[in-house]
């Protein structure tokens, strides 16, 4: 097998799934092969890593993880090639001492990303402070960042986006409005590359002026009651930085102030509403618009029928995605539906991009109906 070439070697390791518990088991055996074997299943293993301290089932075996590198840290030959760090916890299933301080240890353990692209820390609670991000080498190629429930300083944020002026995903969200919520501005030259902007209702990020980079907004609210008075008045102020968006996504928003967001975005073509539409919902609120592409979702029973009301209501429309319970998907277009449709999850997945590729595809099918109809008349006439 050591004749084979380093390729087919290579190509035998990426066969792996490290979150496969027996591939996994695999993966750190073959360390300890040999120096070779060691040089190739290293990247594999620390190239992405997740921690899911969400349940029983997995906290004590990544709590022992995220121990593990902690301890061994300094001579951890693995983390510089971690491109990618997800950590999605619920402080009160530790079994880690709260006085350990979890936003120490977040600053030690990123020190070492030297060459991380993805960072996303998912609280239930702000018990991890921006602060501690400072630690994060600025020479890491940082493209995607997240921060959900985390301790914002808007000082500390500014001063780490100056870092990393390579960031194209930036998602910021809180549950609820405290009182040390607070409103983001933010410099648009910090952030010369952003495609991606996510934040809560609740803490309203904008610009110092238009981001001319920017392509998709995506607004989060916690409860699908009324939007305030305040919110919507804050919304509107920040509304001319994101002039350029043609993709907005409206996560558990009020279904009464969907047209009031939509107003402020003249280019949209993409929208994502991740609420489940029911008979409450007013199809003539999108009227208006000038969109290609919707994904909704529904309950099962209800799925056919909504997409041809979409398509009565907005005469712009190309596709309509229904997302069902079960991750199952339907698709229409052209009075036809494809279901189930094949749609990729994950933490970073550009949504927006499917879109432009689902419209595409339907216009060349389109052009390419028009071309047959063409033929069929001139071979008629000609007959």
């Amino acid at each position: 097998m050591t004749e084979l070439p380093p390729e087919i070697h290579i190509a035998i390791i990426e066969e792996f799934d490290v979150d496969v518990d027996d591939d996994r088991k695999t993966i750190l055996a073959l360390l300890l092969v040999s120096r070779y074997w060691n040089s190739l299943a290293l990247p594999k293993l620390y190239r992405e890593i997740t921690m899911h301290l969400l349940s029983s089932r997995f906290i004590s075996h990544n709590i022992q993880r995220l121990r593990c590198l902690l301890r061994n840290i300094d001579n951890n030959a693995g983390l510089q090639f971690t491109t990618s760090f997800v950590l999605k916890a619920q402080t009160h299933a530790f079994d880690i001492n709260p006085d350990d301080n979890l936003s120490d240890i977040m600053g030690r353990l990123i020190s070492f990303f030297f060459n991380i692209r993805r960072l996303g820390l998912w609280m239930d609670k702000p018990s991890v402070n921006v602060r501690s991000l400072q630690s994060l080498p600025s020479s890491a190629p940082l493209t995607h960042l997240t921060l959900n429930n985390c301790s914002l300083s808007v000082d500390d944020l500014r001063q780490f986006l100056s870092a990393h002026p390579t960031l194209q995903w930036l998602a910021l969200y809180s549950s609820k409005r405290s009182e040390s919520s607070q409103d983001i501005q933010l410099p648009a030259s910090a952030l010369p590359h952003l495609l991606y902007l996510a934040m809560s209702i609740f803490e309203v990020v904008s610009f110092d002026k238009p981001l001319p980079s920017l392509v998709c907004l995506e607004i989060r609210s916690m409860t699908s009651t009324c939007i305030s008075l305040d919110q919507i008045a804050t919304m509107r102020q920040a509304a001319p930085c994101f002039n350029s968006i043609v993709a907005c996504s409206l996560v558990n928003f009020p279904f009464v102030n969907i047209s009031s967001a939509l107003h402020h975005f003249p280019s949209l073509k993409y929208l994502r509403l991740q609420s489940f539409l029911d008979e409450s919902f007013d199809y003539n609120i999108l009227s208006a618009t000038k969109l290609t592409y919707l994904l909704c979702y529904a309950w099962r029973g209800e799925a056919n029928l909504v997409a041809p009301k979409v398509f009565e209501s907005v005469k712009t429309m190309t596709v309509v995605d229904v997302g069902m319970p079960g991750s199952t998907r339907a698709r229409m277009y052209n009075g036809e539906i494809q279901y189930p449709i094949y749609h990729r999850a994950g933490n970073w997945n550009a949504w927006w991009e499917e879109a432009e590729r689902a419209v595409e595809f339907v216009n060349r099918l389109s052009v390419r109906s028009d071309e047959d109809r063409r033929k069929l008349r001139l071979l008629s006439s000609a007959t």
